[in-house]
């Protein structure tokens, strides 16, 4: 009898854990009309940083209930982080998830700890991708094939930001 106790305690526990964590493993940017989310945020990760930074940037523009953003740290040239964003805002009609705002942005940061950050996105950025990053990273990134890179990437990146906000809205139901 005294194990079916604390067995039920056990799981009492648990239950009562995984209610009150509403929000699971995602980290809410809430100053803006559309909220950020960053799935699995850590403080300490040069990535989650980055997202921040740049999503808080783009979150104004959005008119979506959610954001989430990604990057891709393309490397380092003479002291700079260059990094490929994507950002996707979304809204959840029932059962469905609609993307309802997309960009992308190549970005140059001279020191990743400064929110401020050189950046192309929209029109500019299919016409001076090649401008933008320095000749290393282009060839690092298979130099001709460089705009056949890009696309492969945003594909790749769409799939990864609808899924993550599809588990998104499926937990906040």
């Amino acid at each position: 009898m005294k194990k079916i106790i604390n067995l039920i305690l056990v799981l009492m526990i648990f239950a009562l854990t995984a209610c009150s964590n509403t929000n699971g493993d995602y980290y809410l940017i809430k100053d803006y009309s559309t909220i950020g989310i960053i799935q699995n945020y850590d403080k300490n990760d040069e990535n989650d940083r980055l997202k921040e930074k740049m999503l808080k940037k783009q979150l104004p523009k959005m008119k979506s209930d959610v954001a989430f953003a990604d990057i891709e740290i393309l490397g380092e040239e003479s002291g700079k982080t260059y990094v490929l964003a994507f950002y996707r805002g979304y809204n959840c009609y029932g059962e469905k998830v609609k993307c309802v705002f997309s960009n992308e942005e190549l970005a140059e940061f001279n020191d990743i700890e400064d929110d401020d950050y050189n950046s192309i996105d929209g029109h500019n950025l299919y016409l001076e991708i090649n401008n933008f990053l320095p000749e290393k990273i282009i060839e690092e990134h298979n130099n001709s094939k460089n705009f056949d890179w890009y696309v492969y990437s945003v594909g790749e990146k769409d799939k990864e930001l609808k899924k993550e906000a599809e588990e998104y809205f499926l937990q906040r139901k």
